[in-house]
């Protein structure tokens, strides 16, 4: 059937009230796209989906956005795992993709005069100099990039944290 054929004079405007006694399996039934919403879909539990993950060796949040628009990803692993699993097990996407990286609102880091006695040791000069220390990929997760934010009542700026 052609939607340009169907009178929607006729059609009802809440088809999932109008049909839920009649056998109503959702929109993607009803319009012939075999479509199942998100939240009529069943999926593995969060452990075997997250098992499934990790074999695919992905590190960000953005590589994952990637592989689910790939048309490669399973349709019994959500696209949000988030959503999907916020009760069931969700510890971030560190832990989704098996990276071990914890979002940057749930990262513990060390205290600001512990960091500050890291950093100066690195004898680095520049601003420049600490942001490509810390894209090498040398510096510890529990000293942050950006330091103002997590230290914000101790911050005296680049100076006083590089320690020159």
């Amino acid at each position: 059937m052609n939607l340009n054929d169907v009178n929607f004079d006729y059609f009802p405007t809440a088809p999932h009230i109008t049909y839920k006694d009649k056998g109503w399996k959702g929109g993607g039934h009803l319009l012939g796209t075999g479509t199942i919403s998100t939240h009529n879909r069943v999926y593995l539990s969060f452990e075997e989906a997250k098992k499934f993950v990790h074999k695919l060796n992905l590190k960000t949040q953005k590589e994952w956005q990637e592989y689910c628009k790939s048309g490669n990803k399973p349709s019994n692993i959500p696209s949000s795992p988030k959503q999907v699993y916020k009760n069931k097990g969700w510890d971030g996407f560190g832990d989704w993709l098996g990276t071990g990286r914890t979002s940057l609102k749930n990262r513990v880091y060390r205290s600001f005069e512990d960091s500050k006695i890291f950093v100066h040791k690195l004898g680095l000069k520049s601003r420049k100099e600490w942001d490509e220390y810390c894209k090498s990929g040398k510096k510890p997760l529990d000293i942050p990039n950006y330091p103002r934010s997590p230290y914000k009542n101790k911050w005296k700026g680049w100076k006083d944290w590089l320690g020159y």
